[in-house]
């Protein structure tokens, strides 16, 4: 198994899922909602 492919994905996966939460919250505390 190619760990460093392992972790890349991974992190990618992370930044896909946890991108749209984050800029979620950063509007509802801009009070964009």
């Amino acid at each position: 198994m190619n760990f460093e492919l392992i972790i890349q994905l991974t992190s990618l996966l992370v930044t896909i899922l946890l991108g749209p939460l984050i800029i979620g919250l950063l509007a509802i505390r801009k009070g964009g909602l």
